[in-house]
């Protein structure tokens, strides 16, 4: 009996596993970090990016993969934008077929090229017309890459939580 809960608990912490693939790139000169994590589970795709370059500290964009791998996002949902005052604002573009691409440059290499595709208002909005030359595999999201007074907030935004709580972070963060 004991093997068979032991089997069951096994069975279960694997069938939790989040399935998610996470390409990254990084410029020590720009301070810019940018993620792009792909979930094989859901078909969810988000694209995080901190950098010195823009008016703002952080932005994340979310949107549904494509069925078919490794081509791009036909579906473009919402960003989410921090900027340099610590706060939240969003923005949803429900105009499809507006996107953000990606593709694998050369898959032995674990490379992928990010590029948009429509005008999607929303990027036009916070001007996002910079993407990574290139984005390679990593393991994992360096959340220590992010600009420390916001830290805490992105990782609420990562992990969904509302538009309130992520604002009483930033508020927080303000002090």
């Amino acid at each position: 009996m004991k093997k068979i809960i032991c089997l069951f608990i096994l069975v279960a912490l694997f069938s939790c596993n989040s399935h998610k693939v996470f390409y990254a790139y990084e410029d020590n000169k720009t301070n810019t970090y940018a993620v792009l994590e792909l979930s094989n589970k859901h078909y969810n795709v988000k694209y995080k990016y901190a950098s010195d370059n823009f008016d703002y500290k952080y932005l994340e964009i979310s949107g549904i993969k494509s069925y078919i791998d490794d081509i791009g996002v036909p579906s473009f949902l919402e960003l989410s934008v921090i900027d340099n005052n610590n706060n939240l604002d969003g923005c949803v573009d429900l105009d499809t077929p507006k996107s953000f691409i990606y593709s694998l440059d050369k898959p032995e290499h674990n490379k992928i090229i990010l590029e948009s595709k429509g005008a999607v208002n929303c990027l036009d909005k916070f001007n996002l017309t910079w993407f990574p030359p290139y984005m390679t595999k990593v393991k994992k999201i360096d959340y220590s890459k992010f600009p420390e007074d916001i830290r805490e907030a992105v990782i609420a935004i990562d992990k969904g939580k509302s538009a309130k709580k992520v604002d009483a972070i930033l508020a927080k963060a303000k002090k």
